[in-house]
């Protein structure tokens, strides 16, 4: 007999074959996951001892962080960030761009609903995620100049 836990396994994998089946023959998409140790993410995990803290204070909130970057930013902490990427072809831009928008408004619906949180990425983000997957030492975002 399936428990709670079961069910609740089943209902998020029915949703996900739900999202996977709800695009159609003239729309191909690739799920990528991105494996990355933390330190590579940009996370600010440190805490600021205020002005008028006591000097015993300020050494707990320097060990603190130091433990923070220890256990968060070592060589053995990861995280996994998932991308869906969508092509489609059309007959114009502008009717492409319309079939992206629904597209866009439909799968983020479907992703919520299972509890995924989501945004779609802009130019300038896209550009910084493929530089860095080519080269992981490079850490600054990308600026464009017009």
């Amino acid at each position: 007999m399936p428990n709670a836990e079961d069910s609740s396994r089943y209902a998020i994998f029915e949703s996900y074959c739900k999202f996977l089946n709800s695009f159609d023959e003239t729309t191909q998409f690739q799920i990528h996951i991105n494996t990355k140790p933390i330190s590579r993410s940009h996370i600010d995990l440190d805490i600021k001892a205020s002005n008028d803290a006591s000097d015993e204070q300020k050494q707990c909130v320097d060990e603190y962080n130091g433990l923070m970057h220890k256990r968060y930013l070592g060589d053995q902490t990861y995280i996994q960030q998932k991308y869906i990427t969508v092509t489609i072809v059309d007959d114009s831009y502008d009717a492409a761009q319309k079939r992206f928008e629904l597209i866009n408004s439909e799968k983020m619906e479907l992703l919520q609903k299972m509890g995924s949180g989501n945004h779609m990425m802009d130019k300038v983000e896209r550009l910084t995620l493929l530089r860095e997957i080519a080269d992981p030492t490079i850490s600054s975002n990308i600026k464009i100049i017009l």
